[in-house]
């Protein structure tokens, strides 16, 4: 009974000369968690995605689409795959990484924006007042060219069965979405990415050393399980922090400790004071009304119903 004593006050002296690491989240994760659920919050960011990576994401938008605007606003934002002679297609190296432009995303008082590029003259993708507007290019038939359209979409009409695919309505909630680097502090952001999977959960907390620098880390993991609940797949989000602020979220995927290469997320800016102007139409641009199974779609002409924007250059 001593010595069963002793042990437990000499565990108890060691613990208090040798407290174990406090894991804990970065303080200002919590301001994003908030600033992401207010729906006020204005990000520049880049995406670097190995195509290694999408062997991984098939089902997804980001590898690749056969219609038209679908794969010009893709190959911008997400690096679609170049498909390998696996696919029948020759000749890339699946490892090669690949970074976009950067882009914007923004949210202010139920209103979102999406930009591909930050020198954007107009939205790419907006939903505002209960209408959508979705750049829309089509090339045009016999040339090099592209038509440029601004389409609008009331919100009750965007799961219509008689829209025009390759408009790219399927795509619109997605362009407007957090993705999913920043959706780790807002997982559910109805309506614009219901998501039928659960969120990651915070794991744990420390240095990472990445490009020869050492950053902050807060890890989180979302778990993948078969029908008997056993964990089939990880996907892990390295959340990066220099001086307080995240910088980077590297995304990838871990399956009996084996990882894909990682997708990586830069931050250029992430605040939530969201300047009015990135809604605004900086060109003028003529809106049509998308196609929706009338006499329009069959002589496949678009009708214009008014401009947006400022004055033509």
């Amino acid at each position: 009974m001593v010595k069963k004593f002793l042990a437990l006050a000499v565990a108890a002296i060691f613990a208090l000369l040798y407290p174990p690491p406090v894991s804990a989240e970065q303080a200002v994760a919590e301001t994003y968690r908030q600033m992401f659920r207010d729906g006020n919050f204005y990000v520049e960011f880049q995406i670097e995605t190995p195509d290694a990576l999408h062997w991984h994401s098939m089902n997804t938008i980001e590898v690749f689409s056969n219609v038209p605007k679908t794969f010009n606003r893709v190959s911008k934002r997400l690096t679609p795959i170049k498909k390998s002679s696996f696919f029948g297609w020759g000749g890339t190296n699946p490892f090669s990484a690949k970074k976009t432009d950067f882009q914007i995303l923004a949210g202010k008082d139920g209103a979102r924006v999406y930009r591909e590029t930050l020198k954007a003259k107009n939205p790419d993708a907006l939903y505002k007042g209960g209408r959508y507007y979705n750049f829309f290019r089509e090339s045009v038939t016999g040339t090099n060219k592209f038509e440029r359209r601004m389409l609008i979409l009331s919100e009750e009409n965007l799961n219509s069965i008689n829209l025009y695919p390759a408009e790219g309505w399927q795509d619109i909630r997605a362009d407007l979405a957090l993705p999913d680097e920043l959706a780790i502090f807002y997982w559910n952001d109805p309506p614009f990415q219901p998501r039928n999977y659960d969120a990651p959960v915070y794991l744990e907390s420390s240095k990472l050393t990445f490009g020869g620098k050492e950053y902050d880390c807060d890890k989180y993991v979302e778990f993948a399980k078969d029908m008997a609940g056993n964990v089939i797949n990880e996907t892990v989000y390295n959340a990066l922090y220099e001086n307080g602020k995240l910088v980077m979220v590297q995304k990838y995927f871990q399956r009996e400790g084996d990882k894909s290469a990682p997708r990586i997320f830069r931050i250029k800016t992430i605040t939530s004071q969201v300047p009015d102007s990135i809604f605004e139409f900086k060109k003028k641009i003529k809106l049509y009304k998308t196609h929706n199974g009338d006499m329009n779609d069959l002589l496949k002409v678009y009708e214009e119903i008014g401009e947006i924007g400022g004055k033509k250059k």
